[in-house]
């Protein structure tokens, strides 16, 4: 019994120490590589959420700030022109140091470069230049605003202006180095940048204003004695920081770009946000009357069209003053690629009114597209002084 016994105990204990089979450990493999792949599947899973949560976050904040940013300096158009009367389509002149800046001399930077923005540049509270259609490029808005402590409220002169500068009834708020803007409404021909100089001193001669003429002031290019400027002529205060702005995307990087028209801030584009795909904007209109709800107009049809806008005229007049709003759409696109098995092919803007769909290359479907607009009220220029005459022709000052 007990050798019996004893050669159980081997048999046991030896096929204890034999160890798993080949099937056995074909089978463990094949367990723990499915167990792998599983939570690799749910990692990725997990990390595809994640991405396109956050890219959507991301994309959601960037807009605010876009929107806020794009907001508030359209909401400023036509600040310190509006009130002046008639001063739409006045070609800009500007030179400092001897260098002329508007009308410039060559094509502005990317992405405003295309030949359909006009090298001269008129006083306008804001203007479209729309993209190529149907899925071209962003459309190129422009925002002229002042920001001089004086309000809308022009500088009424008390003399016809010189060379040495201009004599007011009163300058209160004007600075040195302020921006000027002398207009002459009557033939809508004459619009130059003038800076106040720094021997300016309100409190021993506060009605004389002497205007910078060498040096890194702005300087009129002509010259303000005699000729068209006199005593019916019209200079407005712009204060220190203007805003004559473009606004686009740079396709090469999707970047919301802006473009110093003054050189102010020097001759580059200021990057204002990241990841911003399409930019499209419409005019929100009211009738010939000034009454009635608001209509969303291209700007790439008559009678919105660039050329309808910047003619100067009476009619040109009646139009901008019929603009009271704008609306813009942003598209942004999510920072990273998104696999998905049924990516988007189109995107569309002003879903509710004359709606543009864009279509999406095939290697820009990777990626999450999200579409946000807003309306910005403009407030300036609901109270424009009407045309004096109904003349098509160049206009007469008001009176």
């Amino acid at each position: 019994m007990r050798a019996n016994l004893s050669r159980r105990e081997k048999a046991l204990a030896l096929y204890r120490d034999r160890g798993f089979t080949l099937v056995e450990v074909l089978v463990g493999m094949a367990l723990s590589l499915l167990s792998m792949l599983i939570i690799l599947q749910l990692f990725s899973n997990s990390d595809a959420r994640k991405r396109m949560t956050s890219g959507a976050a991301e994309a959601q904040q960037t807009a605010n700030v876009s929107l806020y940013q794009l907001g508030r300096t359209i909401r400023l158009a036509g600040a310190g022109l509006a009130q002046a009367g008639n001063v739409w389509g006045c070609p800009i002149q500007a030179s400092r140091g001897g260098s002329q800046i508007l009308p410039a001399t060559a094509a502005f930077p990317a992405p405003f470069a295309d030949s359909s923005i006009s090298l001269t540049v008129r006083a306008l509270p804001f203007l479209i230049y729309p993209g190529k259609a149907p899925d071209g490029q962003s459309d190129i808005i422009v925002v002229m605003a002042g920001n001089s402590e004086t309000g809308q409220a022009e500088l009424h002169m008390v003399g016809p202006p010189t060379a040495a500068g201009l004599t007011l009834q009163r300058s209160n708020g004007v600075k040195a180095r302020d921006l000027i803007l002398m207009t002459v409404p009557s033939t809508i021909s004459n619009c130059q940048i003038a800076q106040v100089d720094t021997t300016f001193n309100a409190s021993t001669a506060p009605n004389t204003l002497p205007l910078g003429s060498t040096g890194t002031n702005y300087n009129t290019a002509t010259g303000l004695s005699g000729g068209a400027y006199n005593l019916g002529s019209v200079a407005l205060h712009l204060g220190a920081n203007p805003i004559f702005a473009m606004f686009g995307i740079l396709d090469t990087n999707n970047t919301l770009v802006q473009y110093d028209l003054l050189n102010l801030s020097g001759t580059a584009t200021t990057v204002l946000a990241d990841s911003v795909f399409d930019l499209r904007a419409r005019y929100g209109v009211v009738a010939a009357d000034g009454t009635g709800p608001l209509t969303w107009q291209a700007a790439n049809a008559s009678p919105w069209q660039v050329s309808d806008l910047m003619a100067g005229t009476a009619a040109s007049l009646a139009l901008v003053d019929r603009i009271r709003a704008v609306r813009i759409s942003l598209v942004f696109r999510s920072a990273e690629p998104v696999a998905d098995t049924s990516p988007p092919t189109t995107y569309v803007m002003f879903p509710d009114a004359s709606p543009i769909t864009v279509s999406i290359p095939t290697a820009n479907q990777l990626y999450r597209y999200q579409v946000y607009e807003s309306v910005i009220p403009l407030r300036n220029l609901r109270f424009v002084p009407p045309a004096c005459s109904p003349s098509t022709a160049a206009l007469p000052r008001c009176s």
